[in-house]
Formats: structure tokens, sequence, C-alpha cells
């Protein structure tokens, strides 16, 4: 639909099955800066409680990796990554609280 209206989304320049791949490397990249930012004291060590929804990310990567060309199936997927951000951002933001109070 979007190259059919001329939009320039990062889909339609590269292909769906290249996008998957970014997206799956921008789903780890999360964690692995939060982990570099908890190693060198950025963020508390605490806020590796993130961790907890690597499963999440696993099944969200697994989704899209299955059904990168479906797009009713991957609905699911973004969804997923919908859940994934807020449950990462309370994490998040739990870990800092526990920072404060702890």
């Amino acid at each position: 639909a979007d190259k059919m209206v001329n939009k320039k989304t990062f889909v339609v320049l590269f292909g769906r099955e290249k996008a998957v791949i970014f997206f799956n490397i921008l789903l780890w990249l999360v964690y692995v800066i939060i982990a570099l930012c908890a190693i060198f004291k950025i963020l508390p060590w605490i806020s590796l409680i993130t961790f907890l929804t690597i499963p999440a990310a696993f099944r969200i990567m697994d989704i899209s990796n299955k059904n990168f060309d479906k797009v009713n199936e991957l609905l699911a997927a973004n969804a997923g990554t919908i859940k994934l951000h807020i449950m990462v951002g309370f994490l998040m933001s739990v870990s800092f609280l526990l920072k404060k109070f702890c």
C-alpha cells in the first residue's frame, strides 16, 4: 500500500526481508545498550531487570521472521512490539524508583 502511494518507508526502500532483519537488530540493540549503560554506570545495575522481557522479544522476532510477507499474521508482532515497549519502559521506571528508595 505504501509503495502504491509513493511513500518512501524503510520497507518500501529495502524490502520486507531486510526490514525484518533491521527490526530484529533494533530489538537486540535495546538490550545491548541497556547492558552497556549498566556496565558503565550510566544506568543503575537494577535496570537489568528489563532483561526479563527478552523472552517476549524472542517471540516477536519469531513471529516477524516467519510472517514478514503476511500482513495479517504480522499484526501479532506489531502488537507485541507495542507491549514490549510498554514493559521495558515500565521496568526501567521501576529500576529508577528502586534505586532511589532502596
